[in-house]
């Protein structure tokens, strides 16, 4: 018997999940699809799909309280095009993604990891830009919003080792972007830090990976 999907229209169930699933026939639609990795209360994620209804968004996260949460809140949305998966990041855009199927990658307030020896838990770095430079299709989209500024730098250099991409603004962080959804993290601590740094890269072009990146981000 094939196993059960989602219990509940919204969550998906990863191990029921095959590799690269057929997301139109997830969502029963054919629509461009949107990545949020790390939704925790799924705030922005409900903004993002009710001002792209045109689209499928997908929502990722592994803390099971905060997943809930965010299910709460597209169900009170009666929101048909959001769908979440409780998984971590990386393995998630690896294994649930095929090549050139997103047309946007979002990343807000993700964990910095501030303590030297704890820097390589962070989820973006040169692998994951080749990873997701494979994913995304031709003029798909990054962006990433953080309050730590060294994390938004060590993300800047990632995305310039990957070819593919080229930044969305004429420089490649901005402290200021109109019109872009303040999370709860961000209306907390905005009064603290007065500006938080703002990473965003696009892909223009295609780029083959370089020897031996490819066992290293699961490809």
């Amino acid at each position: 018997m094939e196993e059960v999907l989602t219990l509940d229209g919204i969550i998906l169930r990863p191990q029921a999940l095959p590799v690269r699933p057929d997301w139109a026939k997830i969502f029963g639609r054919q629509a461009p699809l949107l990545l949020e990795i790390g939704i925790g209360n799924g705030e922005f994620l409900v903004w993002l799909a009710q001002n792209n209804p045109e689209a499928n968004c997908v929502g990722v996260e592994i803390d099971r309280d905060y997943l809930e949460k965010a299910r709460n809140r597209v169900r009170a949305a009666n929101l048909a095009n959001v769908r979440l998966i409780p998984m971590e990041g990386s393995k998630a855009l690896s294994r649930l993604f095929a090549p050139d199927s997103l047309s946007a990658l979002y990343l807000n307030f993700p964990d910095p990891w501030h303590k030297k020896r704890h820097q390589e838990r962070r989820l973006v770095n040169e692998a994951f830009a080749w990873l997701l430079a494979s994913r995304l299709k031709i003029g798909g989209q990054f962006l990433m919003v953080t309050d730590y500024e060294p994390y938004a730098q060590e993300v800047v250099e990632a995305f310039k080792s990957c070819p593919a991409y080229e930044p969305l603004w004429e420089t490649p962080m901005r402290t200021e972007l109109p019109g872009y959804y303040q999370t709860k993290y961000a209306r907390k601590w905005l009064p603290l830090v007065a500006r938080f740094s703002t990473s965003a890269s696009a892909k223009p072009k295609a780029s083959n990976c370089p020897n031996g990146w490819r066992e290293l981000i699961r490809w």
